[in-house]
């Protein structure tokens, strides 16, 4: 029978030493022996805190992901039910980036993106949450903002420092946001639902121009289903041959 056990120990220079006491249990004939070893498991600590960032953070802008977001919101979701609180999920994905791809190159829109997520992580207060969750999309939990007004100086805010001029391998480069905002518990009690509503609300402010934010209605999920629908329904039309050419007659 082994017993692990782990313990913290200290250095010399008083640093955290991790420790592992393994206890096992043997018997010759009637008598009972223990053995105790005590190991340093600094390196497989180490090891282990490794793996641990490659599976909860983005490898290139070194933000949390999506997977430790979902954790970070469900927390927060749990604190706020004790509380009785607000917090606000912000979908920013930016405008026009696969152009900026396409033009300058893979490595020059990597540059962008770890420039606009260290610009962002110096606009949100300390105890918020910012993730980049693949390609140009960034999330960000914010439980400081949560009456409109404080949501719309907020959104305005990283609008604004999202489109301030980017310098990439000598290049100026412009770009923009568009911004999706969900609000808890109005907006959804589980993050699969406040994460929906920001991304419904994020393609509303880019119908509308890009450039902007819009806040999540119950009208945006109607208005995206309707479009859902026309979309099969001409594509089935184009399926069928069931278009109908009018030929003016001069």
């Amino acid at each position: 029978m082994n017993i692990n056990i782990e313990l913290s120990g200290y250095r010399k220079d008083k640093s955290v030493l991790p420790l592992e006491l393994t206890i096992s249990k043997f018997g010759v004939g009637e008598e009972k022996f223990y053995t105790l070893i005590l190991r340093d498991i600094t390196e497989r600590k180490n090891y282990e805190e490794i793996i641990r960032h490659h599976a909860f953070y983005d490898y290139l802008t070194e933000l949390p992901n999506r997977f430790l977001l979902k954790e970070r919101v469900e927390r927060e979701i749990d604190k706020s039910k004790v509380v009785n609180r607000r917090f606000a999920v912000l979908y920013l994905d930016l405008d026009r980036f696969k152009f900026v791809n396409d033009t300058l190159g893979h490595d020059s829109g990597d540059k962008l993106l770890q420039q606009i997520a260290e610009r962002l992580k110096k606009h949100i207060h300390s105890a918020d949450t910012i993730a980049r969750i693949g390609g140009d999309e960034f999330v960000i939990l914010s439980s400081k903002v949560t009456c409109k007004k404080d949501i719309m100086e907020f959104s305005s805010k990283l609008l604004k420092v999202v489109k301030e001029p980017l310098i990439i391998d000598a290049h100026e480069i412009y770009i923009s946001a568009s911004i999706g905002v969900a609000i808890y518990p109005e907006h959804g009690e589980d993050n699969r639902t406040l994460m929906s509503n920001a991304d419904v609300a994020m393609y509303e402010a880019k119908r509308r121009g890009k450039d902007n934010f819009q806040i999540y209605t119950e009208s945006l999920n109607v208005k995206a289903l309707e479009r859902l629908n026309l979309e099969n329904s001409l594509r089935h039309a184009l399926e069928k041959n069931e278009f109908i050419a009018r030929i003016p007659l001069l």
